[in-house]
């Protein structure tokens, strides 16, 4: 998934020999990521979500509190970010950026089982964007990264609330 200069999905043959509902839980995955401009990290490891976090902290410290490091990279940014960061300065140090980016990886990893309802699915094709295998007939959700997770919001109110407002016909709308 690249959102960024163009907003482009790639499907590698490992997802195409997937079936169909895994297939749809990679797109529904790729395409909140892209749609909500976050597309960059859902494939961040967790050093690199550690440096993002720790520089996104930095950036919207006040200047005299930033390292030498970040005032030399905010220089390089087009002018537009830099006004974007003087207008929010010191207003997100309560904020746990790991904790924002999970959030992030979350939505991307719901709207998938919005797209494909269907949790083996959404494990199988979990542990593919993973790089790993959890056997053809296998629905272990618990060894997948967050399918925990994915669990207790499938069996949610909420999950239920969507599907059935994603379901419903537009008024006008052929049947």
């Amino acid at each position: 998934v690249i959102g960024h200069p163009r907003r482009i999905i790639v499907l590698d043959r490992m997802v195409l020999a997937e079936p169909d509902s895994a297939r749809r839980f990679a797109l529904g995955w790729a395409f909140e990521g892209i749609s909500a401009g976050y597309a960059t990290v859902l494939h961040l490891g967790e050093k690199q979500r550690n440096d993002l976090g720790q520089l996104l902290s930095s950036l919207f410290l006040a200047e005299g509190a930033r390292s030498s490091q970040t005032n030399d990279f905010i220089k390089t940014l087009p002018a537009s970010a830099v006004d974007i960061i003087r207008r929010h300065e010191g207003q997100f140090q309560d904020l746990d950026m790991e904790e924002w980016m999970d959030g992030m990886n979350a939505c991307a990893r719901r709207a998938g089982l919005l797209a494909c309802d269907d949790l083996q699915a959404a494990a199988r094709m979990l542990a593919v964007l993973a790089g790993e295998s959890i056997g053809e007939h296998s629905s272990a959700l618990g060894t997948v990264f967050c399918g925990e997770d994915l669990f207790q919001f499938h069996v949610s109110d909420q999950y239920d609330q969507l599907r059935a407002a994603l379901s419903r016909v537009p008024t006008g709308m052929p049947g």
